[in-house]
């Protein structure tokens, strides 16, 4: 079952983005570059802006589901190693076939020339052998670049990657259609509606299956001003700015 906002919540969605009026004041041209979808938006506000959401939501649960903490994410990458050493192994033993059973399982391939004539180029069993040993050399510097992309991103690696993913796609969409800075009042105001509109149904769909998207639970207005302040305190980038 795909995550849809049912049709109270995308009115909810649509009550909080103020209409675009402020595309009056420009020219095509730079309609076509703040906003190149605006005619869409203006036709179906409700729809368009339920459907933009909703894609990226299914996204972030997908990545959700994928997600793994640290070590296990590290474990992993040396479980990957470990195969890549073993099956190198088993692939350079000689068969009773072939020389080896990886030139018994790959054997020859064919380049045509410019001559439009089959020559001998490569034996896929040596291709397939080279990119095992950049697996495994590699194995270190891909645990090292995992760690370092973790930690480069202080929000995302605060939050659940999927909740953190969607609120920021969330930020910028409202912006995009706004032509506003989200705000950071804890006080309220469209933006923090909007996002507590587009998160809230979001945590209970993925709550349903087992999902925990936010440890804090739903999304209150207050909080909503919070990660507003958060974001802007780790000086991340919010369109517009």
């Amino acid at each position: 079952m795909e995550f849809r906002y049912t049709d109270a919540e995308r009115r909810a969605l649509a009550e909080a983005v103020p209409d675009p009026e402020w595309l009056d004041a420009i020219d095509d041209w730079g309609r076509l570059v703040k906003f190149a979808q605006y005619n869409e938006f203006r036709a179906d506000k409700t729809g368009y802006i339920a459907r933009q959401l909703e894609r990226t939501a299914r996204e972030c649960l997908e990545e959700e589901t994928a997600f793994r903490s640290s070590k296990e994410e590290t474990d992993h990458i040396h479980e990957i190693a470990h195969l890549a050493r073993k099956l190198r192994t088993l692939l350079r033993k000689p068969s009773t076939y072939r020389p080896s059973f990886a030139l018994a399982y790959f054997g020859l391939s064919m380049l045509e020339d410019d001559e439009e004539h089959s020559v001998p180029h490569l034996y896929r069993h040596e291709v397939f052998l080279s990119l095992l040993d950049d697996l495994i050399s590699n194995e270190s510097r891909a645990a090292e670049g995992f760690a370092a992309w973790r930690s480069s991103d202080a929000f995302s690696s605060k939050h659940h990657p999927g909740f953190a993913r969607f609120v920021d796609a969330a930020i910028i969409s409202w912006q995009v259609w706004t032509d506003k800075p989200a705000g950071a009042s804890k006080e309220g105001g469209p933006a923090v509606r909007f996002l507590c509109a587009a998160v809230n149904p979001l945590l209970t769909f993925a709550e349903q299956r087992g999902l925990g998207l936010r440890r804090g639970g739903r999304l209150t207005e207050a909080g909503a001003g919070r990660l507003f302040e958060e974001i802007r305190r780790l000086d991340l980038p919010l369109s517009g700015e």
